[in-house]
């Protein structure tokens, strides 16, 4: 079903997907509000708040995430260098929505150590995406440098490089850990986590 979407509608097929996306998740916070009505929580009404305020972002969240799915499909040796960038913003995505979340709980709570984390993330969130871009970098040179052909001459001397093995067919009693090729999020790793475990994502 992705195949047939991305080969009938190309490269518009990720905005498609966005508008359907951001329908349904208008469609939640519609229900929210409603379930809300009679719940009457500050809690439920706080978060319905944040996410009605930042719709907009989350709408580009999904737009920035459908596209980067898709170039990953459509060319993946040329997505590859771009990989380290998706999973920073990924992060970052994360900690925003955790900052958040710990900033709409702590105003019923009131607890002085979810304010200090909170402060912490909002104030090094730059240098979060930068510890994820640089880990995500130096995992890819090393990935890189590690599926080199064997006997590539280096500086005169000839490397010997151990051939490149396939994620998919790990050596007999042995399994191995790896990014998904189909759940993309956060760069494939949560997906590549839940199939290690068995797990749904």
């Amino acid at each position: 079903m992705d195949s047939w979407f991305h080969r009938t509608f190309g490269v518009a097929g990720p905005f498609i997907s966005s508008i359907f996306g951001i329908l349904i998740f208008s469609l939640a916070i519609w229900v929210l509000s409603f379930m809300n009505s009679f719940i009457g929580s500050s809690l439920i009404s706080g978060i319905h708040g944040f996410l009605l305020f930042n719709i907009g972002w989350f709408f580009l969240i999904f737009l920035f995430f459908s596209y980067t799915s898709y170039f990953s499909r459509v060319n993946r040796k040329a997505y590859l260098p771009f990989t380290p960038l998706v999973t920073a913003v990924g992060a970052v995505i994360v900690f925003w929505m955790v900052f958040n979340a710990i900033n709409i709980s702590n105003i019923f709570i009131g607890n002085q150590a979810l304010q200090g984390i909170s402060y912490q993330i909002s104030a090094n969130i730059f240098w979060i995406f930068c510890f994820f871009l640089l880990v995500g970098f130096a995992g890819l040179a090393a990935k890189i440098g590690y599926f080199q052909p064997s006997g590539k001459a280096l500086g005169g001397v000839t490397m010997a490089r151990p051939a490149r093995v396939s994620s998919r067919q790990p050596a007999p009693g042995m399994r191995r850990l790896y990014r998904s090729g189909n759940e993309r999020i956060l760069g494939g790793v949560c997906g590549g986590i839940a199939e290690y475990f068995d797990v749904d994502p």
